[in-house]
């Protein structure tokens, strides 16, 4: 018991001194994730409580800035009218170790619609959940990180 206490204390102290969170070392970590990556995965929806069939999904990230305190714009590259352009994202990031995770509250992307979206970073790969604001449409995502050479 006298184990558990002293780790306890150990941690909030350490947490205290800012040895627990994340650093700019994380954070560098992440930027350098997303730079000039693709993102290969699947994503599946939910309906009445059960998940969907999967599908294939996929996107190019340019590349991840981080603005001021949380607050970051990741540039994704997508085909609009017949056009490749780079849209900016705005996001929060959070990061817990050496894992990162990426909030959007509501946020216009696309279609003219607004999403949000929890989604984790770690070792080349991501897995996250997605909605709209009055969760009619909501599903989830996953899948592989890589890196085009320059």
């Amino acid at each position: 018991m006298k184990l558990i206490a002293l780790g306890s204390l150990c941690f909030w102290i350490f947490a205290g001194c800012g040895m627990v969170t994340a650093g700019p070392s994380t954070a560098a970590v992440f930027k350098a994730m997303l730079s000039n990556a693709t993102l290969s995965g699947t994503w599946a929806p939910m309906a009445h409580g059960a998940i969907g069939s999967d599908k294939q999904d996929g996107y190019h990230i340019v590349r991840a800035d981080q603005l001021e305190g949380k607050n970051w714009r990741v540039i994704s590259r997508v085909k609009y009218q017949g056009k490749m352009v780079d849209f900016p994202i705005p996001v929060e990031m959070h990061f817990a170790h050496d894992a990162a995770v990426m909030v959007l509250t509501n946020v216009p992307i696309g279609d003219g619609g607004t999403w949000s979206a929890r989604i984790m970073f770690h070792d080349d790969t991501y897995s996250g959940h997605w909605w709209s604001p009055d969760q009619t449409k909501t599903g989830f995502v996953s899948g592989t990180i890589t890196r085009v050479a320059k």
